[in-house]
């Protein structure tokens, strides 16, 4: 099954979603650090392997750009999308690893 963003997801869909994390979030913050740091980690890999392409062509439709969507667009979006994403996710893996390995915040 493919882990990429499509425009196919409804709004109910992402509602559905978002309550489901909202539900365990209590289980987030019981889990080890050590545990948030490889999930996290599993996070990264599964970001690094999605269609960047598609959601950044996804986003643009959100944004009104449904007829026309410009490679320059698409590709500004692909770069902001994955470096802000993918940076959040690596500096929540270092902060848990070192959390892990130090017991103090980095």
């Amino acid at each position: 099954a493919s882990r990429g963003v499509t425009s196919n997801a409804s709004a109910s869909e992402l509602s559905a979603t978002v309550g489901r994390v909202a539900a365990t979030k209590e289980k987030w913050a019981a889990l080890p650090a050590g545990q948030k740091a490889l999930l996290l980690g599993e996070m990264v890999e599964i970001f690094s392997a999605m269609d960047h392409e598609a959601w950044a062509r996804d986003s643009l439709v959100a944004q009104g750009y449904d007829a026309v969507q410009p490679e320059i667009l698409v590709a500004t979006e692909m770069i902001t999308n994955t470096k802000i994403i993918g940076s959040d996710l690596e500096n929540l893996v270092d902060v848990f690893a070192t959390l892990r390995d130090t017991g103090a915040p980095p």
